[in-house]
């Protein structure tokens, strides 16, 4: 089981730095009590990612690419393009790389139950905001 979602529209661009990758390889220490997977051996693990692929990585691409995300590099860091998957736990890690991420950078995503939500950067921290549809008067046609 699971929960597809997939990017509607994105402009989020995540700059490369020796700061942005010591964050994200801290992230399996730092944020163990929020790991939602693994535990039949008492192991956990953050959503689809191994910890040690985190701590060991040589750039933060690489971590969002092992996430599920396409990416593209642009100039001093890369930018994520797609993603059409089960969700694991891509909000918590989009969040600890806010610091590092473009402001205004944003993420438009929907669920596989029709639901829209999106995820912004504004100075340095991560919003998410919900969706709603808005019915206008009706006109006869």
């Amino acid at each position: 089981m699971g929960y597809y979602v997939e990017l509607t529209e994105s402009n989020w661009e995540i700059t490369e730095s020796p700061e942005a990758l010591a964050t994200i390889q801290e992230m399996p220490k730092k944020f163990h009590d929020l790991k939602r997977g693994g535990s039949s051996n008492g192991e956990k693990w953050f959503s689809w990612m191994n910890n040690a692929s985190i701590e060991n990585t040589e750039t933060v691409e690489n971590v969002f690419n092992e996430l599920g995300f396409t990416t593209e590099k642009v100039d001093g860091g890369f930018r994520l393009t797609e993603y059409n998957s089960k969700t694991g736990q891509e909000d918590l890690f989009l969040a600890v790389m806010a610091p590092f991420t473009k402001n205004g950078s944003y993420l438009e995503w929907r669920g596989e139950d029709g639901e829209s939500w999106k995820q912004e950067i504004i100075d340095g921290q991560m919003f998410q905001s919900e969706a709603k549809t808005t019915w206008t008067r009706s006109k006869p046609f």
